[in-house]
Formats: structure tokens, sequence, C-alpha cells
């Protein structure tokens, strides 16, 4: 280290470099900005989806990526209900009922059959060994976790469907991430 030079300072260093980094690729591809005559300050309702900015970009996909990550949240704890009561009903799913999985996870609102409409609503389909859960992320996205005979969990994704429910995923739509 240098002579006289403060740990905070040589770390410093390095966190700038970083920021500016990550401002600078966020920029990538975009004109330089011209001088603009000043303008009022935006009010306290403006969202930061209305600026065009590489600042406005990156928190907008900070935003997408956290509303897909409440709906993959979402889903797995609607999983672990139906497993909850799959355990609890002689090891099957057939007889569950939004009621029933609602008793044991509160958050979330159960809907059999239908589609999801958001990430606090869980579509699913039971079966006697088979269960599959969809849910509907803010971004339009569909999220599902599917439950088998042999405990396996496996995933699916759908960009924008038509309806976000299980029979809209055919078995072969599954894998081992989203």
């Amino acid at each position: 280290m240098l002579r006289g030079t403060s740990i905070r300072t040589v770390l410093a260093v390095p966190a700038t470099a970083l920021t500016l980094a990550l401002i600078a690729s966020a920029c990538a591809g975009r004109p330089a900005a011209t001088a603009q005559p000043s303008t009022p300050s935006p009010s306290p309702s403006a969202s930061f989806d209305d600026d065009p900015g590489a600042i406005g970009s990156i928190i907008t996909g900070a935003k997408a990526r956290a509303a897909d990550r409440e709906a993959q949240n979402a889903a797995r704890n609607g999983l672990v209900a139906a497993m909850v009561f799959y355990i609890d009903n002689d090891e099957t799913y057939r007889s569950a009922t939004g009621d029933d999985l609602e008793v044991i996870e509160p958050t979330l609102t159960f809907a059999s059959g239908r589609n999801s409409t958001g990430p606090d609503v869980v579509s699913f389909s039971a079966k006697d060994q088979q269960i599959t859960l969809t849910v509907l992320s803010l971004t339009g996205a569909c999220f599902a976790i599917r439950s088998d005979e042999t405990a396996a969990v496996s995933y699916g994704y759908r960009d924008r469907p038509d309806g976000c429910r299980p029979t809209a995923f055919a078995a072969g739509s599954f894998g081992p991430t989203w």
C-alpha cells in the first residue's frame, strides 16, 4: 500500500471504477447527451419508468427481475403448501382445493384450473401423485412448478402466454430451472 494512503481510499478507487464501468456499459450505444435548456424537476409522482436514460433502464430491469422473483417465490411457497397437504392426506394431491391450500399458506390465493391473475394468485391442477402450479408475474411472464410421484420438482416458463394456468404447459416444457 502507498505510504500515507488509508485503506478507505484504496477501496474507494475500485468501487468508483466499477460504478463508472456499470454506467458506461448501460449507456453503450446511446447518443451523447446534448445541452438542453433547464427544465423543472419531475414531480414526486413521476416514475423511474418514464426516465429514458441509463439509470432508468437499470431500474426498470431491476423492477422486472424483482417481479419475476416474486412470482417464482409464490410458486415455490404454493408447492410447499401442496406438499404439506399431500403428506397430511394419505399422499395424494387429488382432493386438494384452494381453501385447503389457503389454510396452509394464507398469504396466497389458490385457484384450481383457472388462470393466475398476479403474483399472489396461484393456479393449480392436482392429480393423485402430481401437482402443477402456475403464477403470473407483473411482467406478464408465467412461471410453473411441478412435483410428481418421486417428489422431483421441475420448472416451466412462458413469456406472455394467453393464459397462465397449468394446462398451458405440456409435459415436455418442464426442466430443472426456470
